[in-house]
């Protein structure tokens, strides 16, 4: 089922699909496989994300994430909540983000992670401060596929805060690695914040 949803990032607004994809990480959790059950939840955190499944499918997200992760300040579990809840949980994602961060390991998925979910909460000057902190660690590492979701995010987190010239420049290269990596819906992204650009130049 996985699988499945990372191939096709599910089907936006599917309430039943949102619902199923919570019963079935709940009955992993049981089992005993705490990451499958995340990234289930990511899954169906992604149908919040794209299109509104309405009230109450997001509300089963938001409490199985919340069970399953506890008060830890888990990165993933921090995705998952501002992807579902951006504008309803924002202050507490705010607040975990800034938790979270004091216990930071170093690893630069877990910063992006965190940065994503700074971005979907509304704290754009957090999250492009945690972007600009992990874009040389993947370049160094040469994790092309994150670096250009990240370069995506920074592009959109540009244009939201006036930094257009950045925003162009991070618009060309995670456009080009998008492509590179084969992530099609990130290269729209990229582009559809280019045509932004490209207006707000005239």
């Amino acid at each position: 089922t996985w699988l499945k949803e990372i191939f096709h990032d599910g089907t936006p607004g599917d309430a039943d699909g949102v619902a199923r994809l919570v019963a079935l990480a709940r009955d992993v959790e049981a089992q005993g496989d705490r990451n499958l059950s995340l990234n289930l939840l990511h899954a169906a955190a992604l149908r919040c994300w794209w299109a509104d499944p309405g009230a109450e499918a997001k509300i089963l997200v938001v409490e199985a994430v919340e069970q399953i992760a506890g008060d830890e300040p888990d990165p993933r579990a921090l995705e998952i909540l501002a992807l579902t809840a951006p504008t309803d949980a924002a202050a507490r994602i705010a607040t975990r983000v800034r938790e979270a961060l004091r216990v930071d390991g170093g690893d630069p998925l877990a910063t992006q992670l965190l940065a994503f979910a700074a971005y979907a909460a509304g704290e754009i000057g957090l999250s492009r401060e945690l972007m600009d902190r992990t874009a040389p660690v993947l370049r160094a590492q040469g994790r092309l596929g994150l670096l250009a979701q990240l370069l995506v995010v920074r592009e959109w987190a540009a244009i939201n805060t006036g930094q257009f010239s950045d925003g162009m420049r991070a618009a060309e290269e995670g456009n080009r690695l998008a492509i590179e990596t084969e992530q099609p819906i990130w290269a729209a992204i990229s582009e559809t914040g280019h045509a932004v650009l490209a207006g707000l130049h005239g």
